[in-house]
């Protein structure tokens, strides 16, 4: 990185709000699968752990990984066959999703 807080950017800080979960009285209806690196420098997975709580409070069916396998961009890369496979199992009509082991779900 080449600035010392990336987040106090003029361009992080315009889109911050725009892009910001959970939002008020909104929440996925749909199965939902959130996978994210513990050691992610750009995207720290705090809020991210706020989300899953937040949707899981509103009733939402939602599974998250919190993976050790990278940082933000090769964590990416690494979970991009496990979001497929999850993907396929949801679409396929499988009774069960394809999810990585010690992913959390609730509801």
């Amino acid at each position: 990185m080449t600035v010392d807080d990336f987040y106090a950017t003029p361009g992080a800080l315009d889109v911050a709000q725009k892009i910001k979960l959970p939002q008020a009285n909104q929440a996925p209806i749909a199965d939902f699968f959130i996978y994210h690196q513990r050691l992610d420098e750009l995207a720290p997975i705090g809020p991210v752990e706020e989300v899953f709580s937040a949707w899981c409070d509103a009733g939402s069916r939602i599974h998250f990984d919190r993976s050790l396998g990278g940082e933000h961009v090769t964590g990416g890369e690494l979970f991009a066959p496990i979001a497929w496979l999850y993907l396929q199992s949801r679409f396929s009509g499988a009774q069960t999703a394809t999810l990585p082991p010690g992913t959390e779900t609730c509801n």
